[in-house]
């Protein structure tokens, strides 16, 4: 069966953890999130994982050489000849971008396409603000903007809580990474006639309707 290799772009708080989970379900997909492994390794006691928190915390981004160290095992570790990749939270610079299109070229892998989820710095500062974790099951819970009933997980009944990195100061310096860096990638692809856009501020379901109905045109 066809398969194709997806790269997930958005600001934060776009839905990017959300669609890219669903999608992988749909297609099969093995998903390469980078994010996750800058969190663990963000709690690890060691001076890297100190110095990891530090920046998470303040909403900087980390220096490339430990992105790309972390996305290369990943990927490294779950690339297979039958199975499409979903690249969620990187590339976040350009040179990562173009880091991503050779290895996948090295390994005969030519049906790349991108997604952008695309909301406003606004709405992305609104989701973020009201976003909470789950002491629980460690899942997002959705913007207590968005829920009457925002005291518990609605999964596991768990307390919820703001995430360190999601004070007002450290949203706004992850925001204007996106501007200053994510932006040169979505042109580096929107000139290749790779990027699609997708609206992200709709209801979870219509979003994720879209991207399955685009993804399925690449994957046939």
């Amino acid at each position: 069966m066809p398969f194709v290799d997806i790269v997930l772009l958005g600001r934060s708080g776009c839905g990017k953890g959300t669609q890219a989970g669903r999608l992988a379900e749909r297609f099969g997909l093995a998903v390469v999130s980078p994010g996750e492994r800058f969190r663990q390794l963000a709690a690890t006691p060691s001076l890297t994982g100190e110095k990891v928190k530090a920046i998470i915390d303040a909403g900087g981004l980390p220096p490339d050489w430990i992105a790309a160290h972390l996305w290369l095992e990943e990927l490294i570790e779950k690339i297979m000849p039958d199975r499409g990749l979903i690249f969620d939270g990187t590339p976040r610079r350009l040179e990562e971008a173009k880091l991503i299109d050779e290895i996948l070229a090295w390994y005969e892998r030519t049906n790349v396409r991108v997604f952008l989820l695309d909301i406003s710095r606004n709405e992305a500062r609104r989701r973020l603000l009201g976003r909470r974790i789950c002491t629980g099951c460690n899942a997002v819970a959705r913007s207590i903007y968005d829920e009457a009933d925002a005291a518990a997980c609605i999964t596991c009944g768990g307390t919820l809580i703001s995430r360190p990195d999601d004070t007002p100061e450290a949203i706004e310096k992850r925001l204007d990474w996106f501007d200053v860096d994510v932006m040169p990638i979505i042109h580096y692809y929107e000139t290749q006639g790779r990027l699609t856009r997708v609206s992200g501020e709709r209801p979870i379901e219509e979003v994720s309707d879209e991207l399955i109905r685009e993804v399925a045109r690449y994957a046939a």
